[in-house]
């Protein structure tokens, strides 16, 4: 489970949920800490899972959002997270974007919330592998596959300290970014993506003529994600498959029987 926060002092907040499970869900129940619930049936014919929804506080404060979700199969699974929300006369933290600018190599960049009135005296990153750098911008080239745990720590000249964390996930060179099977296929592909981030992924599946004839949207867990997709309805020749997002671009062929 993830929040959305468009501020640290918005009341409005949104979530979603990401799940490696191949099962499809039935139910999703939301409460959010302040009182409030909802449940949310799926329509079995549909082809779009409810993974997000937005949610209006009524006040500053802290709060514990979860979220529980029911499968098909009757297997459940639940998470929650904190939520936190300043009032405008406490203002004191910060976030940081990265984004894949090539094999192994991260550009990360951080920003600061504070007062009007205040100044951020620096930025200092150390990037999980025993290294460290400063500066609001910065790049760094791992060397080895894993998965990092890169923190960013900010501090004005008013006392507001932060500190953010986050993992990033570097493949292998011998690790293959996205697997397409069976290859030829005649009814159903699979496909397994080995994502960096937690995000939405855009796919899409061409021609030979370059023409885009199927489009999908899916939520990709950083790590191994698997994916079936029916494609009986294409006629028989080579095709691209395509995922791609603000921070990762993949592509493969397959041969349709």
């Amino acid at each position: 489970m993830y929040e959305i926060v468009p501020s640290i002092t918005s009341l409005t907040r949104g979530f979603y949920f990401t799940s490696s499970n191949d099962v499809r869900p039935t139910h999703v129940c939301w409460s959010f800490g302040d009182g409030t619930d909802t449940c949310i049936s799926v329509d079995p014919t549909s082809t779009e899972i409810p993974r997000r929804i937005k949610h209006e506080y009524p006040a500053p404060g802290v709060y514990r959002a979860c979220v529980k979700v029911l499968f098909a199969n009757g297997c459940t699974a639940s998470d929650c997270v904190e939520v936190s929300i300043r009032s405008f006369t406490d203002l004191c933290g910060g976030y940081y974007s990265d984004s894949l600018i090539s094999a192994g190599t991260y550009l990360f960049k951080g920003f600061s919330i504070h007062k009007p009135d205040d100044a951020v005296l620096g930025y200092t990153w150390t990037f999980g592998d025993g290294s460290s750098g400063s500066g609001q911008t910065v790049t760094h080239s791992y060397h080895a596959a894993g998965v990092y745990r890169v923190c960013l720590f900010i501090k004005t000249q008013n006392g507001c300290e932060t500190k953010i964390c986050n993992d990033v996930r570097v493949a292998g060179e011998h690790e293959a970014r996205l697997q397409l099977s069976p290859n030829p296929v005649i009814n159903t592909l699979r496909a397994i993506f080995y994502s960096t981030h937690n995000e939405t992924v855009k796919i899409k599946i061409i021609n030979a003529s370059g023409a885009v004839v199927k489009e999908y949207s899916r939520d990709a867990v950083m790590g191994s994600n698997t994916w079936e997709f029916d494609v009986s309805g294409l006629v028989s020749g080579a095709y691209s498959f395509v995922v791609q997002s603000p921070n990762q671009f993949v592509s493969g062929i397959f041969f349709k029987f």
